[in-house]
């Protein structure tokens, strides 16, 4: 008979919302630790579906649902969270370029990747190099993040890259970017690493940051 916890991960695989926000009030008044739950039942099935839609036995639509229904069960389980509880593999601060007003890809990007335990700073749309230099010696980011959905927009990021490197604040960060125009090459001219979509996005963020 299979557990509730291996149960919440099987619901949040197929998108079950309303059983999945049950089953977690369920497990904390069976005693299961809060911790347990988000660990070895949440993160486990993202994981999971994460898996299936490189397997495409999963659209990204599945994918981003999973994460969303995810949100849901996490609010329910923080009253009942340490300090600590909560697994944080890194921070990444994320934007769209000076110029780029699209935060569709971005959005979905923050979604899944908060699902996954990083935390995530949002700059927002049309965000100069100057803002990101501010941001960067705020919050000390682990990973820079950028998007650019336009070919002008592409050239853009290319600016904001090698201004942020010649003002040497990127040195124990690593970049990596994402959107329409980019490719591997393209991202690897720049020195900066690529990600094709979000689901792809939290396995090079946690191989960047070797988790």
């Amino acid at each position: 008979m299979k557990d509730i916890l291996e149960i919440i991960s099987e619901k949040l695989i197929n998108g079950e919302g309303n059983e999945i926000e049950k089953l977690t009030e369920e497990a904390l008044n069976m005693g299961i630790d809060p911790k347990e739950i988000l660990t070895d039942s949440l993160l486990k099935g993202m994981t999971k579906a994460g898996e299936m839609f490189k397997e495409k036995t999963l659209t990204m639509y599945d994918v981003l649902e999973a994460a969303k229904i995810m949100e849901k069960s996490i609010k329910i389980l923080k009253p009942h969270l340490k300090d600590g509880d909560m697994i944080k593999k890194g921070k990444i601060l994320i934007g769209s370029v000076h110029g780029d007003f699209h935060d569709i890809g971005k959005n979905f990007c923050i979604l899944m990747l908060e699902s996954n335990g990083f935390e995530m700073i949002d700059m927002g749309v049309d965000v100069p190099q100057e803002k990101i230099e501010d941001y960067i010696k705020k919050y000390s980011p682990d990973i820079l993040m950028l998007s650019a959905m336009l070919s002008p927009t592409l050239e853009s990021m290319k600016i904001t890259i090698k201004y942020l490197r010649d003002k040497g604040i990127t040195e124990n960060i690593k970049i990596m970017v994402g959107g329409a125009p980019l490719t591997e090459e393209i991202a690897v001219s720049m020195g900066a690493y690529y990600s094709a979509d979000a689901v792809n996005a939290v396995y090079v963020a946690e191989k960047l940051l070797n988790i």
